[in-house]
């Protein structure tokens, strides 16, 4: 009976009980900050997606007044050539680089 009470686990009374609250207090912090760092990564990943969502729709808008501006070009180059020189009240046109 002796030896098989010795291969049990056993706690020694050395062991001081504030040793065990600190380990144990140190074990619920880690896993607490653990769970708050894989919450703030989810959100932070859905944040990423929906800006590349966002960045997709820009360069689509992009494109789309680039296409609008050379065509705007085109109709006023036919104009200019059909009714000569046409004047507008505002001179100043901003072009995307």
């Amino acid at each position: 009976m002796t030896e098989a009470h010795d291969k049990q686990w056993h706690l020694d009374k050395r062991v001081p009980v504030a040793l065990i609250i600190v380990i144990f207090i140190q074990t619920v912090s880690i896993v607490w900050w653990a769970a708050t760092l894989s919450a703030r990564v989810g959100y932070l990943e859905d944040a990423n997606t929906s800006r590349q969502t966002y960045e997709a729709r820009i360069i689509t808008l992009e494109v789309t007044v680039r296409t609008a501006i050379s065509t705007l070009d085109r109709i006023e180059t036919t104009l200019n050539k059909r009714y000569g020189s046409l004047h507008r009240k505002n001179e100043t046109v901003i072009r995307p680089q």
